[in-house]
């Protein structure tokens, strides 16, 4: 999770690189260790921003992991009924986790785990995009890739942080490369449930709502890790210093940063309908997953 003193008195939280590289200034000392390739499909409305951190200045600078992160911006994604926009959205993805995975050799068994809590919507985008996969290990097909699922769950309910329960899955299962799906928390209210960012740095759950847990990555789990988030939640003091920013002067922005300090820290928003924005991520992201599972012809 990125965090950065804004006009010192506010601090800003965000999952997204996106959103990271927009709250910090263009300073030529990291941006020369970043490197941005952009695509734009206008006629999908799908935006690509394939992002690489490749010096140490550069991930301090933007608080990420060195490494590689393609976000997809798909502003109708959970607005529009029309199937063939999520199709096409699902494509854009599979395509982006094919690119991911071309980086390592002899990728076939994929461990797909769904993170967070099943019972709280805002958390559920891991385990709801698991019960929608379509499993390839336990049957004697030819697929591309072999799939297998878990839904590790939350460490309240079980005593185990994901990455032990995933530590032990990995040693008995022996999956070449681990995908671990998360919901995050965005900086901005226009992203939640319309941006998803893929990253090969694997992730550390909880860190988006200040609630860290052991990463998941190739460290931990000694096989490749892919990441793939969407933000459902936003900080509330992001919200409260927006709206501030915009109607007042900074002073007087500056005498609620006691009451902002002291009273957002652990509060976070989610839109009312989170429920259908659960459903409907999840079945984009699991149509992408499950398109590379595919039986070969």
């Amino acid at each position: 999770m990125f965090n950065v003193e804004c006009e010192d008195f506010i601090r800003l939280r965000t999952d997204l690189i996106l959103e990271s590289s927009e709250i910090a200034e263009p300073e030529e000392e990291y941006m020369s260790g970043i490197k941005i390739e952009e695509k734009n499909l206008k006629e999908k409305d799908i935006k690509i921003t394939d992002v690489q951190i490749i010096s140490d200045t550069a991930a301090k600078r933007l608080g990420k992991q060195k490494g590689r992160y393609i976000t997809i911006e798909a502003a109708s994604l959970i607005d529009s009924n029309e199937e063939s926009y999520h199709i096409n959205v699902s494509e854009e993805l599979k395509k982006a986790i094919i690119s991911m995975l071309s980086m390592y050799n002899n990728i076939r068994h994929i461990l797909v785990a769904g993170l967070g809590n099943h019972d709280a919507m805002p958390d559920a985008l891991g385990p709801v995009t698991v019960s929608n996969l379509r499993i390839t290990r336990n049957i004697d097909e030819d697929a591309e890739y072999i799939i297998s699922a878990i839904v590790p769950n939350v460490m309240a309910k079980t005593g185990m942080e994901s990455a032990e329960v995933l530590q032990g899955i990995v040693a008995m299962t022996h999956p070449d490369l681990v995908i671990v799906i998360d919901a995050l928390a965005a900086r901005r209210m226009e992203r939640l449930g319309r941006t998803i960012q893929i990253t090969d740095t694997g992730i550390a759950p909880g860190s988006g709502v200040m609630n860290r847990r052991k990463k998941v990555n190739k460290e931990v789990l000694g096989v490749p890790v892919i990441a793939i988030g969407v933000p459902t939640v936003i900080d509330a003091g992001t919200i409260v210093y927006d709206a501030i920013s915009k109607i007042s002067s900074d002073e007087d922005a500056k005498e609620l940063k006691k009451y902002i300090d002291d009273y957002s820290e652990n509060m976070y928003v989610t839109p009312k309908d989170i429920d259908d924005y659960i459903k409907r991520v999840s079945y984009t992201l699991s149509e992408a997953i499950n398109g590379m599972s595919g039986i070969k012809k």
